[in-house]
């Protein structure tokens, strides 16, 4: 199998669909994408590691996997919601995770925090307005809370929480917006009555990110494993989803997807790529590493 030789470098930034609106399709001589974390990372080295073998569109997740159910796509990259289930009769093999965590200054002595009080916090209507309505108690009762979210269209973080902890509901009027990373590093560094949403797993210096406390009362704080396991909840899957007898030039195509150079590429660009023994194509088609 030929190995990709190049990524684009550096990334470019890359546009964004709306929530569970991102995908790729993946047919013999057709790339189907939308362009969150396709064109930019997967389609050009799929197209330098298989020179002449890759035409690209671009469509959503749902039209995406009907392509492949009708047998028009042999291969699909989707978004799949927690909760939503996986494609009946597929392979569903984990590619790479979009992550959102949320961040107080080290000065404030909240550790874990639950997906209820999340929302409250930054939905408006039933907004928490103290510190204490959190059960910080001495100076902390009375401070109020300092709600920073990212820019409006940056990335899906702000919509990931807002499907998983906020129950849709808008943002809290007077949220802080945080439009560039010096600014991030100012606010977490420096406001210590913030509490800010950022993508990724990277906290600015002089704060940390806060655990999830499950329905069962159990703290996760946001790391690589508790990430892919699910136990962290403000994340969004990506799947690589084909047949279970795909043919000898699709499992070709999914070598170069599952491969530690696209890893590397989704890693640096935020993405929590998936384990690499998860990413084993032996593990799903092992005549194809004999080859």
């Amino acid at each position: 199998m030929t190995a990709i030789e190049r990524l684009p470098n550096p990334i470019p930034k890359m546009k964004v669909l709306s929530l569970l609106a991102c995908s790729a399709v993946i047919a013999c001589n057709s790339l189907c994408a939308a362009p969150l974390i396709v064109s930019d990372i997967l389609e050009t080295p799929l197209k330098s590691a298989l020179p002449g073998t890759l035409e690209c569109r671009y469509a959503g997740s749902i039209v995406a996997l009907e392509e492949l159910r009708s047998g028009r796509a042999d291969i699909v990259v989707a978004a799949i919601a927690d909760g939503n289930p996986l494609p009946e009769g597929m392979l569903c093999i984990p590619l790479a995770f979009e992550c959102a965590v949320v961040v107080v200054n080290n000065s404030n002595p909240l550790d874990k925090i639950g997906l209820d009080e999340l929302g409250k916090i930054f939905a408006g209507g039933e907004a928490m307005e103290k510190w204490g309505a959190l059960g910080l108690s001495d100076a902390w009762r009375e401070r109020s809370i300092s709600v920073f979210i990212p820019a409006p269209g940056e990335g899906i973080t702000l919509p990931l929480l807002r499907s998983v902890a906020m129950q849709g509901k808008p943002v809290r009027e007077g949220a802080g917006i945080i439009t560039s990373a010096s600014q991030l590093e100012t606010v977490v560094r420096e406001q210590s009555q913030s509490i800010t949403l950022l993508r990724g797993l990277a906290v600015p210096s002089g704060g940390r990110a806060l655990s999830i406390t499950s329905s069962e009362g159990l703290a996760y704080p946001p790391s690589v494993s508790s990430v892919f396991y699910g136990d962290y909840p403000l994340r969004l899957p990506f799947y690589v989803v084909l047949r279970p007898d795909a043919p000898a030039p699709v499992q070709d195509t999914l070598a170069q997807l599952l491969d530690n150079k696209v890893a590397a590429a989704l890693a640096a660009y935020g993405y929590v790529p998936a384990p690499e023994s998860e990413r084993d194509l032996e593990v799903y088609f092992p005549e194809a590493v004999q080859r």
